[in-house]
């Protein structure tokens, strides 16, 4: 039980709503949500060297996805080009999700944002397994990492989200920015 690189996955080159489903599933505020499949396909043209998965029993358990700051700036003016189409839905947005602008912040210096972590195991599943998938994560974190020269691993999450606050937690992350929705964390890798 491996990372998989999306760029090298013959599942993801066959079935692209795979990863929109299971990240809209487990993620209720994700951009791709708001967005949409057309807008996902566009960030994965820009970033699926930085997007990875694990698949136990034909079914995806865990997904994670990094993002430079070079890539976030891609993303930001994909952002402006679809609410430039679309300029009432950007009335919708702020409407319906007034706090997605509060995720905006300045990045700790030289570490690469975790833009999304989703560990998606059964019940049964038991907490070995767990575990198991939390060194498979801090394995990859040192890779990408080395190979990008990153000093650490920074991520946002939702005050309301415990799972990710137990996972930062757990994983010795410090918290280094709050606002009214979001805790801002970061780790630094050896």
């Amino acid at each position: 039980m491996n990372f998989i690189e999306i760029k090298n996955s013959k599942k993801f080159k066959k079935n692209y709503s795979i990863f929109f489903d299971f990240i809209n599933f487990n993620i209720q505020d994700s951009i791709f949500k708001l967005f949409g499949f057309n807008f996902f396909l566009d960030f994965l043209k820009i970033n699926y060297s930085k997007s990875f998965y694990i698949e136990r029993n034909k079914r995806i358990i865990a997904y994670i996805s990094y993002i430079d700051s070079f890539s976030e700036r891609k993303l930001k003016n994909l952002i402006i080009k679809f609410i430039n189409r679309k300029p009432f839905f950007l009335l919708l947005i702020v409407l319906r999700n007034s706090n997605f602008f509060f995720k905006f912040h300045k990045p700790p210096t030289n570490y690469l944002q975790l833009m999304h972590l989703i560990i998606n195991l059964n019940n049964y599943e038991n907490n070995f397994l767990r575990k198991k998938i939390y060194l498979k994560i801090d394995s990859l974190n040192k890779k990408i990492c080395k190979l990008n020269k990153f000093k650490g691993i920074y991520a946002m999450y939702h005050r309301k989200n415990n799972r990710a606050a137990n996972y930062y937690k757990k994983n010795n992350y410090i918290l280094y920015n709050k606002n009214f929705f979001f805790y801002f964390v970061k780790k630094e890798i050896r």
